[in-house]
């Protein structure tokens, strides 16, 4: 790793279990609870989901309707659709 003192604002610890806290400061800047993620190399890079419109969601799942899918209640629609 290169990286300047400067450029180094914390060490996050790892649980057992592999979890990390990610820092408050970054987290209320996105406000979700969604990340993505995606491993390039020995690195993790991590970004905020975008939300889905509530238009984009009934779009979903209108689709998954037609397609034979089964209904929801509003907590599953929350849950899997992340609203």
């Amino acid at each position: 790793m290169n990286y300047l003192l400067s450029e180094i604002m914390d060490i996050l610890k790892c649980t057992e279990r592999g979890q990390i806290t990610l820092p408050k400061k970054w987290r209320d800047q996105h406000g979700t609870s969604y990340y993505i993620y995606v491993i390039e190399g020995d690195k993790i890079v991590l970004e905020p989901a975008k939300k889905k419109t509530f238009k984009e969601v009934l779009d979903e799942s209108w689709k998954d309707y037609l397609n034979g899918g089964k209904t929801y209640t509003q907590e599953e629609m929350e849950e899997k659709y992340g609203l």
